[in-house]
């Protein structure tokens, strides 16, 4: 009888932690994002050039909040989580054009918000090296990268890094990768996540004085077709 009744409460434990589990993730937000940039922007009496170009790789799908240690793994899955519900956005930031003088980047990224209080960003840089020991670092179509910036929560209206100067020595152009992703609070988000946000992105060439800048504009909106527990 006793083991009875141990079974009993166990499976009394059980059905609670599910239904908590339903209830956190009963709702999806929907994110609808474009991407644009500026080209050929001069840079003042130095005469060089450069231009960026801003493209979705993974966009345009529900997304669920993720925990902010789960983005590079989520991010090597094509921005879904293990139940392939989407997780991030990610963006492929193309820099060219540049002189062959200059030996390195840097950049910045500031964000307004309007009704989304937990959104984070990562970037990522793409290195020539093999990475089969590296644990910050990810395969992407046949390309490898590495953590540049690591997951940060977004400050409204604040310029934040991209990460420390990257390399472009004998480089005739760089990729990074920028995702955005709401951050997992473990509770019902949907009253206080959801609206728009509209990012500036800007890439300075080093030493130089030189810069070019895009945006990516994205929304968050209520999708019930989807639910959670599952």
């Amino acid at each position: 009888m006793k083991k009875l009744r141990e079974l009993k409460y166990t499976y009394v434990v059980v059905i609670i932690f599910m239904l908590v589990v339903c209830v956190i993730g009963s709702t999806y937000a929907y994110l609808t994002s474009t991407a644009n940039s500026s080209n050929d922007v001069g840079t003042g009496s130095t005469g060089y050039n450069v231009s960026m170009r801003i493209t979705p790789i993974y966009s345009d799908f529900a997304l669920i909040p993720m925990d902010d240690n789960d983005a590079l793994k989520a991010i090597g899955n094509e921005c879904k989580d293990k139940y392939n519900h989407g997780a991030c956005n990610l963006y492929n930031i193309n820099v060219y054009g540049y002189d062959s003088s200059i030996s390195a980047i840097s950049g910045k990224i500031n964000t307004s918000l309007d009704g989304i209080t937990n959104l984070s960003y990562m970037v990522l840089e793409e290195v020539d090296y093999n990475i089969d020991n590296e644990d910050d670092c990810v395969s992407i179509d046949s390309s490898n990268y590495c953590v540049g910036k690591v997951q940060t929560h977004v400050v409204p209206d604040t310029d934040m890094s991209l990460g420390d100067n990257y390399n472009v020595f004998g480089l005739d152009s760089k990729n990074l990768l920028l995702a955005i992703w709401v951050t997992n609070l473990n509770e019902n988000q949907n009253s206080f996540d959801i609206g728009n946000y509209n990012s500036v992105v800007t890439v300075f060439l080093g030493g130089d004085g030189g810069q070019v800048s895009g945006s990516i504009n994205g929304t968050l909106e209520n999708y019930s077709n989807l639910q959670g527990g599952e």
